[in-house]
């Protein structure tokens, strides 16, 4: 397995940028917020869950040499962007980067999924993106200019059984990305979408009908991503080496959309 810090210096050009990461007091998101951390970015922990998203951020900001804070966010309510976008810039001054990751996931198909799970999916995938994007513009616009990646999902390119409102709202994410990238594109505002295959984190087994072993033997490479892998495309698009890249479907799946 890869060195979590070998990434540490890599991108010189983030340190002091303010970067927001939903979703992150565990799993993907936290590796996402670590990451920024060791470039040096001041990294903002947005999520519902409190306890472990603090004691992340205390967690980061001891090890350093960037820093973060922690913010509830429910990235369904615009109240709760509103307030974040006002903390975030009354502490720190700006807004560079926006790490749309937050994300839940359900297995039902078309005939099982109830109205509820669907509009929870839509609230929270698509919809908290949408709010996302549409909070941060003022300051990034103000900055003149910034980086948005939004986390997709290789469930957003292709079909399958079940996990209807998944694939779709991730369908709508890439979508969103696109035509962010093209509205914001004049104001030097990035837009862009990271599509994970499936990540050892537990999320995508804990809400699937396959098995680990199941996972890999449809993915080319032959293994699960890193969550530092995925974290290595974030940093790359949210960085100035980047910088003529916008509207961009980057999968970070192992081959599996190459099949």
């Amino acid at each position: 397995m890869a060195d979590t810090d070998t990434l540490a210096a890599t991108y010189p050009c983030l340190a002091d940028k303010v970067v927001i990461v939903t979703g992150a007091a565990q799993g993907m998101g936290a590796m996402h917020a670590r990451r920024f951390v060791q470039q040096g970015s001041r990294v903002v922990i947005a999520d519902i869950q409190d306890a472990p998203g603090q004691a992340l951020a205390g967690d980061l900001t001891a090890c350093g040499p960037g820093e973060a804070m922690f913010c509830h966010l429910d990235v369904a309510s615009a109240a709760d962007w509103q307030d974040l976008v006002a903390g975030v810039t009354a502490r720190w001054g700006r807004i560079d980067v926006l790490v749309n990751n937050a994300a839940v996931m359900a297995i039902a198909g078309i005939e099982d999924e109830t109205e509820a799970g669907w509009d929870r999916i839509m609230s929270i995938n698509p919809k908290g993106s949408w709010l996302g994007i549409r909070a941060v513009i003022p300051e990034m616009r103000r900055l003149g200019g910034g980086s948005i990646i939004n986390i997709g999902s290789i469930a957003g390119f292709v079909g399958s059984e079940g996990h209807v409102g998944y694939q779709t709202s991730k369908g709508a994410v890439r979508m969103l990305t696109k035509n962010a990238a093209m509205h914001y594109a004049p104001e030097n505002i990035r837009v862009n979408l990271v599509a994970p295959g499936i990540v050892d984190t537990g999320f995508a087994v804990e809400a699937g009908d396959h098995s680990d072993d199941e996972y890999i033997k449809l993915t080319p490479l032959g293994r699960l991503a890193r969550p530092e892998e995925i974290s290595a495309a974030v940093l790359f698009l949210a960085s100035s080496q980047s910088s003529f890249i916008t509207g961009l479907d980057m999968p970070v799946d192992g081959g599996f959309l190459a099949q």
